[in-house]
């Protein structure tokens, strides 16, 4: 089954095909948490990636959710990394919540 980003804000990767470790997300349900994520970048990122459910708590894709870190190499990395990790899961539980199916995914909203 070859699945694809259909949102986000890289438009240019939109319709990409999605790479094993997205697919892993999705069906095997674990998440992925890369504190290093952006070596190259002028400014690092910390990265989670988890399985996107819905209501009923079955898996119907991924989410991932990225900070800029700022903070990358000083005594407060830590402090920032643990509210990002519990921000992005409150952020994927309330959208779990709303996302009735897997088809209301796709619907127009009200």
């Amino acid at each position: 089954m070859r699945t694809r980003m259909f949102a986000g804000s890289f438009p240019d990767r939109i319709g990409n095909s999605d790479d094993p470790a997205d697919i892993d997300v999705s069906k095997k349900d674990f998440m992925i948490v890369d504190p290093r994520w952006g070596s190259h970048d002028p400014v690092r990122k910390f990265v989670v990636e988890l399985p996107l459910r819905d209501a009923a708590a079955r898996n119907i894709g991924e989410i991932v959710v990225v900070y800029e870190n700022p903070h990358h190499g000083t005594k407060a990395e830590s402090h920032y990394e643990h509210r990002f990790f519990l921000a992005a899961i409150e952020l994927c539980d309330r959208f779990e919540k709303k996302i009735l199916t897997y088809a209301g995914l796709f619907a127009f909203a009200k």
